[in-house]
């Protein structure tokens, strides 16, 4: 089956759409280590708002607490991986639930820990961030794991980069689009901390130089210049990549990469503001969103089937291969066809004579565009439903972008015609 959102990729190019970005719109997550006394020795699953910088909002109860973490947003599950140093977890983003829990892969010299965290949807592989000591000082190692599994499963690939004396690495993101891994080292001096961002081309060869950037000063925006950074995350979309050193978030333009911008220049940074908590770890959550629109019906010749429904299920973020659109409680054996169009679904929609519901796509030259018809799966009454798999591609056109798609169902033996619901959704990083 072709990948349904090609064509839909396809619809916005061909209708001149400009890609808008989406800074400033998700959410940071993340794993929160020791910032003063510490009075619980619990850390915690945190998420903040990054356009606003309210409070942030604690989601559940996490693992011991240690100065180490790492998180990492996985889109087909929607949920964060997280690590204090020596264990992994994934809870689930709304309800800070725990799926699965594991002792990840290191290296066995005392001292070695996990610092960081990334997930790219387009491969379904969690990214492990590591230091351990050597004879000559630190080094790092970029481990992979499959995500399709719960708890994931080690891939026989790693990278190792040694580290300049007295560095550190604390933080790892990856880029969906340009498929490239950004970590960051650092060296605190007795004139302060030197943070560098570095990005590599996945996959890892391990054999050139690392390109790498200086960052700016944490001090102008709030931070702290005595400690290296604790995390990164990165918005595909806006090309935005999120740094902190715990106590505040400073965000990097990476659009041109051989000339990052520091967003932070004129404005303070986000505060994490946790008394004695600080960013140990940190994620980037996209704002993509869904919504149902109008109501499903069928003819009384076709059966009632008052439940039936069209939904989108999964992030509609950019590089999830597991995103699917799923019909459920419909006509057994019917046929349902797919219509999107580019912008808002129509409300209250057009009413057509002969049909029981309203088309909310618009009607308009060249669209809804047909991407399809599919066989609704027979059984019992009102056990028809289909799975359409709908992976979203990595394409920066999709970014910000409004469609709406609706289902018009033709019942079996010629019994009728109905409508599913329309879903109106807009594709985040």
């Amino acid at each position: 089956m072709k990948t349904l959102l090609v064509g839909v990729a396809s619809l916005v190019l061909a209708a001149n759409t400009v890609a808008q970005s989406t800074a400033f719109g998700g959410q940071l997550v993340g794993y929160t280590g020791p910032g003063g006394p510490v009075i619980s020795i619990i850390g915690y699953l945190y998420s903040q708002d990054i356009g606003t910088c309210p409070t942030p909002v604690r989601r559940g109860t996490s693992m011991r607490m240690t100065k180490n973490g790492g998180a990492a947003y996985d889109a087909a599950r929607q949920a964060v991986w997280l690590s204090n140093g020596k264990t992994i977890v994934l809870k689930n983003i709304g309800s800070g639930q725990e799926a699965c829990t594991f002792a990840p892969t290191m290296n066995g010299a005392t001292g070695t820990a996990v610092t960081g965290l990334a997930h790219s949807n387009r491969n379904r592989e969690l990214i492990q961030l590591e230091v351990f000591p050597t004879s000559n000082g630190r080094s790092l190692m970029l481990r992979f794991y499959d995500t399709s599994a719960c708890p994931p499963v080690l891939l026989r690939k790693s990278c190792t980069i040694a580290l300049a004396t007295g560095a550190t690495a604390g933080g790892v993101a990856y880029d969906e689009v340009r498929d490239l891994i950004l970590f960051s080292t650092s060296i605190t001096s007795a004139a302060g901390t030197t943070n560098t961002i570095h990005h590599i081309t996945s996959p890892l060869l391990c054999l050139v130089p690392t390109t790498q950037f200086t960052l700016p000063s944490f001090r102008p925006c709030g931070g702290t210049t005595t400690r290296g950074l604790s995390g990164l995350a990165y918005d595909s979309c806006s090309q935005i990549l999120y740094t902190t050193e715990g106590t505040v978030t400073l965000l990097m333009d990476l659009s041109n990469l051989s000339s990052p911008v520091n967003l932070n220049a004129s404005k303070p940074c986000c505060k994490f503001a946790v008394p004695r908590q600080t960013w140990a770890g940190l994620a980037y959550v996209p704002k993509s969103s869904n919504s149902s629109v109008g109501v499903s019906c069928l003819p009384a010749s076709c059966g009632t089937c008052a439940s039936m429904k069209f939904e989108v299920v999964g992030d509609l973020v950019l590089g999830n291969q597991n995103m699917s659109l799923q019909i459920s409680d419909g006509p057994p054996g019917g046929t349902a066809s797919l219509y999107i169009s580019l912008g808002q679904c129509r409300w209250p929609g057009l009413q057509l004579p002969g049909l029981c519901g309203a088309i909310h796509p618009a009607i308009a030259a060249g669209q809804p565009i047909l991407l399809g018809s599919f066989s609704l799966a027979t059984g019992g009454a009102c056990a028809g439903g289909t799975v359409l798999p709908a992976p979203v591609p990595n394409d920066l056109s999709l970014c910000n972008v409004s469609l709406c798609a609706q289902f018009f169902i033709a019942c079996p033996s010629s019994q009728g015609a109905g409508l599913t619901n329309a879903v109106e959704f807009k594709v985040g990083g």
